[in-house]
Order: structure tokens, then sequence, then C-alpha cells
């Protein structure tokens, strides 16, 4: 199967998913929340399907982030790696997946499930300890799947930087 140059790139993001630790596994996601203000936070990188291009990550639907893409789909995912010294900022396009059963079977039963049990949603003020309900923790599980669009790679280096826009179809060298 030919791959095109984006997928080429997410492909070698799919493989730094398997490498336990690798900084790729930790994206920031930026968005838009209500009053327009930016939003960044981190997210884990669950899953990258390369002939989709697609990214996905698992969160507690009560969470902001759930609020806001849902608002404003449009966002991107930052990656540093520092091993590697590179950045990939990628432009996305959100959307949730309605059928998660299968993902939610890859965290039953494991540590992970709590964080989708806490009695309060996520950014809530607590008057007390944080409580846990195991039998909602699946309903507040939820599965964003990012389309990438398009893909701003930087390589930081002594001999000089390095920079390309990556789309499906093209692979542009730009000014770092």
């Amino acid at each position: 199967m030919t791959t095109n140059p984006k997928q080429q790139c997410l492909q070698e993001l799919k493989h730094a998913l398997q490498l336990r630790g690798d900084a790729w596994r930790i994206a920031s996601l930026a968005t838009v929340d209500a009053a327009q203000s930016p939003q960044v936070r981190s997210v884990v990188l669950r899953e990258v399907d390369t002939d989709a291009a697609e990214i996905l990550i698992y969160t507690d639907k009560r969470s902001q982030k759930v609020l806001e893409l849902a608002q404003h789909p449009h966002c991107s995912l930052l990656l540093w790696c520092p091993v590697r010294q590179q950045q990939l900022r990628m432009a996305c396009q959100a959307r949730f997946l309605a059928f998660a059963a299968s993902h939610w079977q890859s965290i039953f039963g494991t540590h992970a499930v709590h964080d989708y049990a806490t009695q309060s949603p996520p950014g809530e003020t607590l008057a007390d300890a944080v409580t846990f309900d195991l039998a909602k923790a699946e309903q507040n599980f939820c599965v964003i799947a990012f389309a990438v669009v398009e893909i701003d790679r930087l390589w930081l280096s002594k001999e000089g930087h390095r920079r390309q826009r990556i789309r499906a179809d093209e692979v542009k060298e730009i000014c770092p």
C-alpha cells in the first residue's frame, strides 16, 4: 500500500506510542473555550490510525475539553521530543466516537478505570476527598478522534534547524 507524506509522519508517531516512556505519547491539546480564550492541557495519545490520519485519546466526557471541542472542533495537538529534538504541531478536526466499547474493554479491569469514576466532574472544586463510583465509569468514558489536517514538523539542530509543512499530498520545506 502506498502511503502519503502525512501517513508516513503518523506512522513514526504510531511506532513511538509502542515505546514505553516515549515523549511523543503525551501531547498538548489546544482548544478554545466559550469565552474564546485559548485552553491548553496535556493528553495521552492512545492510538494512531495512519490510514484514516486520526489520533485517538480517552477522556472523561464531563471534562471542559469535551465541551470546548463540541463547540469548536478545530484544535491543535503539539508534541515535543527532546531525544529526537523534534516538534510536531498538528492542525486537527475533532470528533467523538459513538461506539467506544472496544476502547473501554482495553482499560476495563485496570487502574485507569478510576480516571472516569470520580463523583465530581474534572475541574470541579472539591469540598472533601475525591470519591469514586466505579459503576458510572463507563458512562463517563469518551474517545475523541482527531483527524490530522496538516502537520508542521520542526527539527532542531546545531547544524541548522529544519521545518516542513506536511499535508496528505505534499511536503513543503519552510523557514524554521
